[in-house]
């Protein structure tokens, strides 16, 4: 029997983890229901331990939270216990049950995105993303756990044993006798997510153990949601066999944080201590000085340079039709020659913040 402090009540309930027990208990002194992770095996002792520096060192509303770390007795024998946020219901694995739709899946992939985009910033790789890790709390917010094989972000990162589930673990895993790898694992064990979110039967291409793939992993065209390109593309992106051609997780949110605002950015450029704005979705504006011309249009998730007329710079560089502008710059009209005769137009995008 295990013995804890007496400012943990045992509820009776006990869940079995894949390196330890989690015990639900209630924190008399704060008043509310914690989880404590408590490790079967002292072998797993590193583990924990690395597991509860992970989550230290990590800020995110995505990530789940450590309140404590315990020294622990049971049947004599010392061990170490977790005491984390609870989070109650089932975690993501059942997701698929609720018939999601598109615009709901997205907002889903975000906050996953978000979780995952929050570890590598912090230097942290998780190395076994999947929705089995993953669950929402009473607000509706994802949060990641399990953090038992991340690993801490270095230069030439090598493992002779592929941590991670079975299809949602990147090719690279799978070389012999090391393997390299990065933060780009967790880019592939999202895609492998995201397809799992709405269909559990992961396609066959996705077990095959490379470099043994003979089948493309399959494109979210063919998910069963009406999916914009956007988003399609950057999450077939997150599949591909080379992790050199995978968007990293920042990409990834940010890409689908402007589908989640369509419609709802600004852009303020000012100039000759004037001002003018664009945030109605194929509104088209057009600056001219001394016959220099630029004209920019919304789409509804970029600021597109849609014409060009003389000499005219983005952030000293040549501006190109058909690009789409940085979220802040400088427009310059005229060459250098011109002198003071140049105008220069600042130019910023406000960002809506995410409503989930």
């Amino acid at each position: 029997m295990i013995t804890l402090p007496d400012r943990y009540e045992y509820l009776g309930t006990k869940l079995e983890g894949g390196q330890g027990v989690i015990l639900l208990c209630k924190d008399k002194f704060l008043d509310r229901t914690v989880a404590i992770k408590v490790m079967q095996d002292l072998h797993h002792f590193d583990s924990i331990l690395n597991e509860a520096s992970t989550i230290k060192s990590i800020q995110s509303k995505h990530v789940v939270e450590l309140y404590d770390l315990l020294h622990i007795e049971e049947e004599g024998k010392k061990s170490i216990a977790l005491i984390e946020e609870y989070i109650p219901g089932s975690d993501l694995e059942d997701y698929s049950s609720t018939s999601p739709n598109a615009d709901d899946y997205i907002k889903i992939l975000y906050q996953i995105s978000a979780g995952i985009a929050d570890i590598h910033n912090h230097n942290h790789i998780h190395r076994d993303i999947k929705p089995m890790n993953m669950k929402c709390n009473d607000e509706g917010i994802v949060k990641i756990f399990d953090f038992g094989f991340a690993i801490e972000i270095e230069d030439e990162l090598k493992t002779e044993h592929g941590r991670g589930t079975i299809a949602f673990r990147a090719p690279e895993l799978y070389h012999i006798p090391s393997a390299e790898y990065d933060s780009a694992v967790d880019v592939y064990a999202f895609g492998v997510s995201a397809w799992f979110l709405v269909d559990k039967r992961i396609p066959d291409a996705l077990w095959e153990m490379p470099p043994q793939r003979t089948n493309l992993a399959p494109s979210f065209s063919n998910i069963g949601l009406d999916l914009p390109h956007d988003v399609i593309s950057i999450l077939d992106q997150t599949l591909k066999v080379n992790p050199d051609e995978r968007p990293s997780m920042n990409v990834v949110r940010d890409t689908l944080a402007r589908r989640i605002n369509y419609g709802r950015h600004r852009a303020l450029l000012t100039y000759n201590n004037a001002s003018k704005e664009i945030s109605e979705i194929n509104k088209k504006i057009t600056l001219s000085v001394h016959g220099i011309t630029i004209s920019i249009k919304y789409d509804g998730l970029y600021f597109i340079v849609e014409n060009i007329n003389g000499d005219v710079y983005i952030n000293n560089r040549d501006a190109i039709i058909g690009e789409s502008l940085p979220g802040s710059c400088v427009i310059t009209l005229g060459a250098l020659p011109m002198g003071f005769n140049r105008t220069f137009i600042a130019f910023d995008v406000s960002h809506p913040e995410v409503v989930l």
